[in-house]
């Protein structure tokens, strides 16, 4: 199975080292994304062996609601391109958007937002 392909999870099963290039490789891109776009305070967690959500969480925040959305649909937009399934959840509001790729999820939050659900904190190696 190619890397692009729509179901990536699949991948995981019948080709693990694809896969995990795969899932690296599109964090990575994301990564760079955000941080082009202006998201600010970047958190990349590995849930490698932690979670079978994905492998990768990425938790940035957005100046304001409009940030957070405009991040949220670039992100879409990325991984869309490579042909992966994407969901997005926490639009219109966009206090709190996640973008979902199985291998890799992403949560922006406006910084209130963050401060009140700590998601950073609940995922860090030292809880």
């Amino acid at each position: 199975m190619e890397a692009g392909s729509k179901n990536l999870k699949e991948a995981k099963l019948t080709n693990p080292e694809t896969y995990k290039d795969s899932s690296l490789n599109i964090k990575n891109e994301l990564e760079d994304l955000l941080k082009n776009k202006g998201a600010e305070e970047i958190n990349i967690i590995d849930l490698q062996g932690k979670s079978d959500i994905a492998d990768y969480m990425i938790i940035c925040t957005g100046s304001s609601t409009v940030n957070v959305g405009a991040l949220a649909e670039h992100a879409a937009k990325l991984l869309k391109g490579k042909d992966l399934d994407v969901n997005i959840e926490g639009r219109p509001y966009n206090n709190w958007v996640i973008v979902d790729s199985a291998s890799v999820v992403v949560h922006i939050f406006r910084q209130e937002i963050r401060e009140l659900y700590q998601l950073d904190k609940m995922w860090s190696d030292n809880n």
